[in-house]
C-alpha cells in the first residue's frame, strides 16, 4: 500500500483511539470499512507485513473474529443496548447475526454445528429482525408513529425490549384523543369575549391561529388532516360568527 495513503490512516487511527480508548474501529465508519477491509486481505493493495505490524502495535485487531468472539460480542452489545445490534450502529455484528439466520435457512455458507447453535439458544440469539431499528430510533428519537407501532406489536417484543422502553417511561396504553373542537369553541369564545367577534384576525402563530386555518382548510377540503367537520360542528361555529375566510391581516 502506498506510504503516503497508510500513514494518512494511520493517523485517523490513532486520533480515533485517543477519543475512544480503542483502536478497534466501527464499521459504521469509514475508517472503520477501511480497517475490516484490509484485516480480510479484500482491499487492494494489500499491506505490507511491516504495515500490517504496525496496525497490530496500534490495538487494531487483525485476525478475523471467530464464530465464539463474534458470537460473544453480539452478546455483550445485546445486553449493553437493550437490544440486538442493527446496521446503523453496529454493522459488523448485525451482518454477522443475518449471515447467521441464513444459514439457518440454508441460504449462505456458514456451518451451524449442533455445538453452534446449542451457543446460539444459551445465549438467547434472536432469529428474526423485525423492529429492532424501530426500537433503537425511538430511544433515540421518539414519534408518534413508531410508538403507534410499538404499541401494537406489544406482544412480539423481547423481554429486553420491553424493559429498555419501561426505562424511558414509554406509555402502553393508547392515549385518550384530545378534544379538539371543543379546545377550539373555548378558544374562539375567550377571543369573542375580548374582541367582541371571533373572525379574526387571530394573533400570528397562537394555537387559535393555527387551529382556525386547519378547520378553514377541511371545510374546503373535507380530507384535509385528521379534523372531522360534521355539519353540527358547522353550524355551532357559523352561530358563534366564524367565517370560512381568514382576515388578510393577523396580530402580531
Amino acid at each position: 500500500m502506498d506510504t503516503q495513503q497508510f500513514e494518512r490512516r494511520v493517523e485517523q487511527i490513532k486520533a480515533y483511539k485517543a477519543t475512544t480508548g480503542t483502536a478497534n474501529v466501527a464499521t459504521t465508519t469509514p475508517l472503520g470499512l477501511w480497517v475490516s477491509g484490509v484485516r480480510a486481505g479484500k482491499r487492494k493493495p494489500f499491506l505490507t507485513e511491516s504495515q500490517r505490524q504496525c496496525l497490530i502495535d496500534l490495538g487494531v485487531p487483525m485476525h478475523t473474529p471467530t464464530f465464539e468472539e463474534n458470537l460473544q460480542e453480539w452478546a455483550v452489545w445485546r445486553d449493553a443496548h437493550g437490544y440486538p445490534p442493527n446496521l446503523k450502529e453496529e454493522r459488523r455484528l448485525a451482518q454477522w447475526a443475518r449471515n447467521v439466520q441464513s444459514a439457518r435457512k440454508g441460504h449462505v455458507s456458514m456451518s451451524l454445528t449442533p455445538e453452534r447453535l446449542a451457543r446460539l439458544e444459551e445465549v438467547q440469539f434472536q432469529w428474526t429482525n423485525p423492529r429492532k431499528s424501530m426500537v433503537s430510533s425511538y430511544l433515540k428519537k421518539p414519534s408518534i408513529k413508531q410508538a403507534w407501532h410499538l404499541r401494537r406489536r406489544r406482544e412480539q417484543l423481547t423481554a429486553q425490549e420491553i424493559a429498555a422502553l419501561d426505562a424511558v417511561n414509554f406509555q402502553w396504553d393508547t392515549p385518550t384523543p384530545k378534544d379538539w373542537f371543543g379546545e377550539f369553541v373555548q378558544l374562539l369564545t375567550e377571543y369573542k369575549a375580548q374582541y367582541g367577534q371571533c373572525k379574526g384576525p387571530f394573533p400570528f402563530g397562537s394555537h387559535l391561529a393555527i387551529l382556525a386555518h386547519n378547520v378553514r382548510q377541511s371545510k374546503k377540503q373535507p380530507k384535509y388532516g385528521s379534523r372531522t367537520l360534521t355539519p353540527e360542528r358547522i353550524q355551532i361555529l357559523e352561530e358563534m360568527g366564524f367565517t370560512w375566510v381568514g382576515e388578510a391581516k393577523t396580530l402580531r
